[in-house]
């Protein structure tokens, strides 16, 4: 919106928006959304940040106390439907964020079970969004293009996801 248009800068190289959306809209908004319209939230605020310049990433739920269903279901919809973003950054891929009740482990989420401690925000969320940006930066000054065998296959945003899982290999 025009408030992100004033952040974006034409000479900065990368201009990079991160949207972590969706635990508060279906948790303490009044009322609730549903995961569908947390979708569509997402959608509508991607195509306006890119109309004005910017690579979006947005970063799926992780576990909360008291709302891991409405994780799974935002999460699942982030996966599999076109989220307008030009990146989805699955955090919930690491158990020890995305796990039914991860939010009890102390080492990554502060006594409340909603926000990240230090450890989780130092040792998974900071390097994850970094391997994201660069991911972006590489796709944008290349000219890879992506091919398809199938005549019939359209390529959609969320054919760019990237799992932050322990295992998966670094960009």
């Amino acid at each position: 919106d025009a408030r992100d248009a004033a952040l974006y800068r034409r000479n900065a190289g990368r201009n990079v928006i991160r949207l972590w959306v969706g635990t508060n809209d279906v948790s303490i908004e009044t009322p609730a959304r549903t995961p569908q319209q947390v979708l569509e939230g997402i959608r509508s605020y991607c195509r306006k940040a890119k109309a004005v310049g910017f690579q979006t990433i947005v970063s799926d739920m992780i576990s909360r106390a008291g709302n891991d269903s409405n994780m799974q279901a935002v999460n699942a919809l982030l996966t599999t439907q076109e989220t307008g973003c030009d990146l989805v950054l699955d955090l919930a891929s690491d158990a020890r964020l995305g796990a039914v009740g991860a939010y009890a482990n102390s080492t990554y989420f502060q006594a409340d079970g909603i926000h990240l401690s230090q450890a989780g925000q130092q040792n998974i969320v900071a390097p994850a969004e970094t391997r994201a940006i660069n991911l972006l930066s590489h796709l944008k000054g290349s000219n890879i293009s992506p091919a398809a065998t199938a005549a019939t296959y359209t390529m959609v945003d969320s054919d760019l996801y990237l799992p932050v899982s322990p295992a998966a290999n670094p960009v």
